[in-house]
């Protein structure tokens, strides 16, 4: 239980972490979001509206500027609730893999609370890139920042199981030498 309470309060602090992303997208005052805008769309969906699908190939990427989204890691809309693989919030960036790499979304991303997306498209990341190359580095250097923050959660969390999981290995071991001693007497 203790674990689990680690887990959960480092992954606030995550949160947290991703939430900056959105106003410290530029750091060393760069540049803004308003310039960065020029070459995006902002999105308003409604709860239940589905923004994009597992399998979906959609060169775009979408940062999360208010609202919540759910992502499931399933084809089947109609039991979202038994795959739901995590929750997106502000600040986090949704599909960098399909804008970056062209590759299909491994999630269902269903909205939960009304949310307000930033849009940037393929064609709009190659114009920015042409015109605006340090806003195109800026914001690659934000994605970068953003895996490596979701990467070291993940790290965190997997040595956390594996630290429970020895623990109770030794617990058990320990038990059944407890038996042990019961059955011979």
């Amino acid at each position: 239980v203790e674990c689990i309470q680690q887990i959960h309060q480092k992954r606030l602090l995550d949160k947290a972490l991703h939430a900056s992303a959105l106003t410290n997208l530029f750091p060393r005052g760069s540049m803004s979001i308003t310039q960065m805008m020029k070459y995006c769309q902002r999105t308003s969906l409604q709860p239940k509206a589905v923004l994009i699908r597992e399998g979906e190939i959609r060169q775009e990427m979408f940062i999360m500027q208010a609202g919540r989204i759910k992502c499931f890691t399933s084809h089947d809309t109609d039991n979202l609730l038994h795959k739901h693989a995590h929750t997106v919030t502000v600040g986090i960036f949704l599909n960098e893999e399909g804008l970056f790499m062209g590759v299909a979304s491994e999630v269902t991303a269903v909205v939960e609370e009304e949310a307000t997306l930033i849009t940037l498209s393929g064609d709009s990341f190659d114009r920015m890139q042409a015109e605006d190359p340090s806003i195109a580095l800026g914001i690659q250097a934000a994605v970068v920042r953003s895996l490596a923050i979701s990467r070291d959660r993940l790290q965190r969390e997997m040595r956390a199981i594996y630290a429970h999981a020895q623990h109770q290995e030794e617990s058990d071991a320990v038990e059944a030498k407890a038996q042990d001693r019961k059955s011979v007497v």
